[in-house]
């Protein structure tokens, strides 16, 4: 049988490499063929467009970033049927929803990191024929712990955002109060945190790819803190890339048990009042901590690698024929 004919439309320059490990698991079940919109200014893009799809002729259009990428070009090859054109939309992108949705309109389908069923109701007018949920994933091939001397307590992998982000401070307050608690803290992001000088923090720069696994294993555990709140089953490939390389103290969320399972593979902490107590019991129990990596690790492998999302997208795609038929 052959294989479904996918065009993978991503950001394969820079540091978005996640699109590198996407890539990966389509190609073990799709005929896959990739444009890299940000190698191309919008006429370009527009030729490149016109003749890849002209040649190859794909069964799905998969779209990911694709904020920069005018509609109007999609446009023209929306009516080709029956194919499938697909728009990813993560919830970090909810302040922008309504301009990027209305510039993607031409996908017949959203997929969505996330199960915030009555936010993403109020954009079935736009005309999108499905909005499902597609979670983000992990490479445990890359993503994995690294013989490291533990040099540090605990790894933060994130940004300081202010404003713009809801939970944004309230990283900065945890990280705070776990340093002064006498928690050794390094951490890799931008740099706008701006602690006030202390000897428990370290700045390790960005971190992408194994050496964010690197970075991460040269604590005795991963914090993981998103950024955004009220967004129910959100996913950060971030927490999985973090729980295939070490035990995480996760912040708990709306949804978040629906992926891991408290004390099993990983540990949540409610609120700043909770979140001492936790590492504490994690950073003084080797065994606890190595028994939850084992079991995190193993979770990641059979359920949230990107070839498992290779195969939830071909359900969809077959599950989308059956429909427009």
């Amino acid at each position: 049988m052959m294989k479904p004919k996918l065009l993978y439309i991503g950001a394969f320059t820079g540091f978005w490499i996640s699109d590198y490990y996407r890539l990966d698991g389509f190609r073990k079940h799709f005929d896959t063929m990739i444009i890299d919109f940000r190698a191309y200014d919008y006429y370009g893009f527009k030729n490149i467009f016109r003749k890849v799809t002209k040649l190859f002729d794909p069964d799905i259009i998969f779209i990911n970033k694709g904020d920069t990428i005018d509609a109007n070009i999609l446009e023209e090859y929306k009516w080709r049927k029956p194919k499938m054109m697909i728009s990813i939309f993560n919830g970090d992108q909810r302040g922008k929803a309504q301009e990027y949705l209305k510039r993607f309109i031409v996908a017949d389908t959203l997929l969505v990191n996330n199960a915030d069923k009555q936010q993403w109701s109020d954009y079935y007018s736009y005309g999108f024929k499905k909005i499902l949920e597609y979670h983000t994933a992990s490479d445990i091939q890359v993503f994995k712990r690294y013989d490291s001397d533990e040099l540090y307590d605990i790894a933060f992998a994130g940004g300081y955002y202010g404003n713009r982000f809801p939970l944004s401070e309230f990283r900065r307050e945890c990280i705070a109060i776990l340093a002064n608690s006498g928690f050794r803290i390094t951490i890799a992001g931008n740099g706008n945190w701006r602690f006030p000088t202390n000897n428990n923090i370290n700045y390790a720069g960005m971190r992408f790819g194994s050496n964010f696994s690197r970075f991460i294993s040269t604590a005795k555990l991963s914090l993981s803190i998103s950024a955004y709140d009220k967004i129910k089953n959100y996913t950060s490939n971030r927490t999985f890339n973090s729980l295939a390389t070490s035990p995480c103290l996760c912040h708990r969320y709306d949804g978040s048990e629906s992926f891991f399972n408290d004390n099993e593979n990983i540990v949540f902490f409610n609120d700043i009042n909770d979140i001492v107590y936790k590492a504490t019991e994690m950073i003084n129990n080797k065994s606890y901590r190595m028994k939850l990596y084992e079991n995190s690790r193993n979770l990641i492998a059979n359920k949230h690698t990107y070839e498992n999302r290779a195969i939830e997208l071909k359900v969809i795609y077959e599950n989308y024929l059956k429909g427009s038929t």
